[in-house]
């Protein structure tokens, strides 16, 4: 595909061709005849001479035929030789560079160096000026002209013509030479202009298949592309909201952990306040235990005080002041025993409290 410019072109000229010469029509005495002098001349040239000029210019038009590595070789093996101090080898030197032709570009500037040495000897110019000669398009454009002249005794230059046009990266100046030999040379041009022209319109042909469905590949792929953005907006909306739930969890978590570590605090303070009522408790039966054993002992000397009351009666000016003493003293043990009962009964109360709070607090940390 990057060859159809310059197949078109040569199908161009090749409709110009056959225009000119008026190829496929009939002779009639309208008919325009040929340049005597231009027939003269192919006429007059002698079939060596025809053959001679093939020779020394279709070279000339031709690359050689090497690859970028050989190319790539031959320069770095023969630029250094242009410096060497022997002249016979810097003489082959330019020779091998000059028949790289138009595709040793890459030694110009070290040729010119050595064309401008004033030191340098004139066998050695010469080989260079030669060199430069054929590298630049000068020889290429005097080879055209040359072959042009043949007029139609160059058709064996056709095919390396029409290889000069086809060259993307040949100078237009080449280009043109070979445009005006073509047309020198005349009908006999037009038959392999016309297979170039074929060619081309089924390049072209090729071309516009390959571009619509190109283009119907690019109208499928945009739809794709935009709904993958479709999607990926999509995406990033539900990346955003996901995001935004994650914080908001995040955040619930955060004084959730909070709340049970509260929670847990205020447990641990419950926990040591219920030890601590227990230990209270605890003292507490121990001293009613006491109590209780104190009042035991008393009723039992009351009964044996009332016991004895009777038979102590006679004595009972001695013992009333004991007796109510005593009384006195149960009386006070009883108070005692009272208080001591209805601050356990609190006492329970309030563990049985801490205890009910305790469960609902576990209960709601689960």
């Amino acid at each position: 595909m990057n060859r159809i410019p310059e197949t078109i072109s040569l199908a161009c000229l090749a409709l110009v061709l056959i225009l000119v010469t008026g190829c496929g029509k009939k002779d009639d005495a309208s008919s325009p005849k040929p340049d005597e002098g231009e027939a003269a001349t192919a006429k007059n040239l002698n079939p060596n001479e025809v053959q001679k000029a093939l020779d020394e210019n279709l070279p000339l038009l031709r690359d050689p035929e090497l690859d970028s590595d050989e190319v790539k070789k031959i320069l770095d093996e023969n630029l250094p030789l242009l410096k060497n101090p022997d002249p016979a080898v810097r003489i082959e030197a330019a020779r091998a560079l000059g028949e790289l032709r138009r595709l040793g570009k890459g030694a110009t500037g070290a040729l010119l160096e050595r064309l401008r040495a004033p030191e340098e000897e004139e066998d050695v110019k010469e080989a260079v000026r030669t060199a430069l000669s054929k590298i630049g398009p000068a020889a290429r454009i005097k080879a055209a002209q040359a072959l042009g002249e043949l007029r139609g005794q160059g058709k064996k230059a056709i095919p390396d013509l029409i290889g000069v046009l086809e060259k993307a990266d040949e100078e237009r100046e080449v280009k043109n030479a070979a445009k005006d030999a073509l047309k020198k040379i005349g009908a006999q041009a037009v038959p392999l202009m016309v297979e170039k022209l074929t060619a081309a319109l089924d390049a072209l042909t090729a071309y516009k298949r390959e571009r619509d469905e190109y283009a119907e590949r690019a109208t499928q792929w945009d739809s794709l592309l935009k709904a993958k953005e479709e999607e990926i907006a999509r995406i990033k909306i539900e990346k955003s909201n996901l995001i935004k739930e994650r914080d908001k969890i995040g955040d619930t978590l955060s004084k959730t952990e909070s709340s049970l570590k509260k929670a847990g605090e205020e447990i641990k303070h419950l926990r040591a306040a219920v030890e601590d009522a227990k230990k209270r408790l605890q003292k507490a039966d121990m001293a009613t235990a006491a109590l209780q054993n104190e009042l035991m002992q008393l009723t039992t000397k009351v009964t044996e005080l009332e016991a004895s009351a009777d038979i102590a009666r006679e004595e009972s000016g001695k013992y009333q002041k004991d007796l109510a003493t005593a009384r006195q003293t149960i009386k006070a043990k009883d108070e005692k025993i009272q208080t001591l009962t209805s601050s356990i009964k609190q006492l329970q109360q309030k563990v049985a409290q801490l205890e009910a709070k305790i469960k609902e607090l576990q209960a709601g940390g689960t």
